[in-house]
């Protein structure tokens, strides 16, 4: 009885996939770890969202409240991120992120989720510009992101946002939007950089 009830708080993710032990990105309220499964090697991005990040005392994004209703908030937080997150599950289109596994609660009261492997957010990109440029670096200068190469291992390559490489986003962006909007009756609602990412095979956004 001990086993059975051990082994329904077991993350099928943390059992079948080796996970990095520190974040290769922040994209808001989600931290990204590279990850592999384990049976077959085949690589993954591994989404983990943590419920202390809403801890006020932690600088987390949830409001100062008593006990209770601080709970109450933070539930209904879960609650919806979750159901979001969910929706990856039923969307299939080249311009949206590809789940490998579902989302599933944490042991700790969070939330995780495996997607085919991302090299970095659009934020991060913008981010890691913006600290060359202000230590001396030529706008444009390439950035160094770990990326997946055709034989499925992971190495780093150097990304360049360019005037080509914007207007390509762009351009998956606005088909991954009309997918949602035509095909999948649904409005994205919070279109930002930390929700634009880009693929580790080939560079695309997501």
């Amino acid at each position: 009885m001990f086993s059975s009830a051990l082994k329904s708080f077991t993350s099928n993710i943390s059992a079948n996939y080796t996970i990095a032990s520190t974040p290769t990105s922040v994209c808001g309220a989600w931290k990204v770890y590279d990850g592999k499964k384990k049976s077959t090697g085949k690589a993954v991005s591994v989404f983990i969202f943590e419920r202390k990040s809403l801890d006020p005392h932690a600088g987390g994004l949830g409001p100062r409240s008593s006990s209770s209703s601080l709970r109450k908030v933070h539930d209904e937080v879960i609650a919806r991120v979750k159901k979001e997150s969910n929706l990856l599950a039923r969307l299939r289109h080249p311009s949206i992120l590809e789940l490998a596994e579902p989302i599933e609660d944490t042991r700790s009261g969070g939330l995780m989720f495996a997607t085919e492997p991302v090299t970095a957010s659009l934020a991060g990109l913008l981010q890691d510009r913006d600290a060359q440029e202000k230590i001396g670096g030529v706008a444009g200068q390439p950035s160094r992101f770990v990326v997946q190469d055709e034989n499925g291992q992971l190495q780093r390559r150097e990304l360049e946002i360019d005037e080509l490489e914007i207007q390509k986003g762009l351009l998956q962006v606005a088909q991954g939007l009309e997918f949602l909007h035509e095909s999948a009756g649904l409005v994205h609602g919070n279109l930002t950089p930390d929700a634009i990412y880009v693929n580790a095979k080939v560079g695309p956004l997501r």
